[in-house]
């Protein structure tokens, strides 16, 4: 085999093994961002789902005419609140950080009647599953076959020597 030959080979088998591993790093260490608009009677999410154990930041938008304040609680133990907003005033916005365990979490505010007018959302911190490609030999043989055998046709269409004369 020629030198090149063995070059695309081994580029080949490269690439297929990172695409195999995608999706195997870590978290990163940036906080979650997490927008949360209330109007009146309503509060709204960007996002339902947040990484237990990673930090949360969340961004508050007051676009109601009254003041309102959040308080996030554990729905196992709703008589604690494990954070509590300050008071957001009409049209402003307001931000407050907090690390929650697995879970799953009721978002509401705390001003006489709004959570039973429907100020409330529910939050789940759950663990996100990995996006490992499975690795098993029934599996790899074939996708290892097809990444060598298009090496060895893009190589012989260029023209190069891939076996001894």
């Amino acid at each position: 085999m020629t030198r090149t030959f063995k070059v695309l080979i081994a580029l080949a088998v490269v690439v297929f093994l990172g695409l195999a591993f995608v999706g195997s790093t870590g978290a990163s260490v940036e906080p979650q961002v997490m927008r949360v608009t209330i109007k009146d009677y309503q509060v709204s999410l960007s996002q339902f789902v947040v990484t237990p154990g990673k930090a949360v930041n969340l961004v508050i938008n007051n676009q109601g005419d009254v003041p309102h304040q959040l308080v996030v609680q554990a729905y196992a133990d709703a008589s604690k609140d494990l954070v509590t907003s300050p008071m957001i005033g009409s049209h402003t916005i307001q931000s407050v950080s907090f690390t929650l365990a697995p879970g799953v979490y009721r978002i509401e505010c705390v001003q006489v009647d709004h959570a039973a007018r429907g100020m409330v959302n529910v939050l789940t911190a759950n663990a996100p599953q990995p996006l490992a490609i499975p690795l098993r030999v029934d599996f790899l043989i074939p996708i290892l076959g097809l990444v060598l055998g298009s090496a060895y046709i893009i190589a012989s269409s260029l023209g190069l020597r891939l076996t001894k004369a």
